[in-house]
């Protein structure tokens, strides 16, 4: 089902401008950005370009990761409450480890188990990443 969104304050925050014709143009820096990216990670495999990450497992790697050391208190903690928010430094885990923590425990059983990211590009090469580790 196709919204008319131009004109309106959603569709002038995502960039919808409407054209001549009257159909409605997307007009979305970012999304030029996801389609390049799509197109370059589309058949390659990422690899480790670190010296720590081509001398260690993904095993290893993911055990190095701050997070790995709080893994069943924050299990425990979700398990506990409705609503949990996680804070943590850049590069701790939160976003590639923690989901897979909790597809472990079963909360992928009946659903999606959903993870926020600002930016579409950010989004694809975390879901690649996480795919590649599961």
């Amino acid at each position: 089902k196709n919204l008319s969104l131009s004109g309106t304050r959603m569709g002038d925050l995502m960039g919808v401008k409407k054209t001549e014709g009257g159909e409605h143009e997307y007009h979305d820096e970012e999304m030029q950005e996801e389609k390049k990216f799509s197109e370059l990670i589309k058949d390659s495999k990422m690899s480790g370009s670190t010296d720590f990450s081509s001398r260690r497992t993904l095993t290893e790697q993911r055990q190095f990761l701050p997070i790995f050391a709080v893994r069943q208190e924050l299990i425990n903690v979700i398990r506990d409450n409705s609503i949990t928010i996680i804070v943590g430094e850049t590069g701790s885990g939160k976003t590639t480890q923690l989901t897979q923590y909790m597809y472990s425990e079963g909360y992928g059983n009946n659903g999606k188990i959903g993870c926020t990211q600002p930016r579409r590009v950010a989004a694809m090469s975390i879901a690649k990443r996480v795919s590649e580790e599961m």
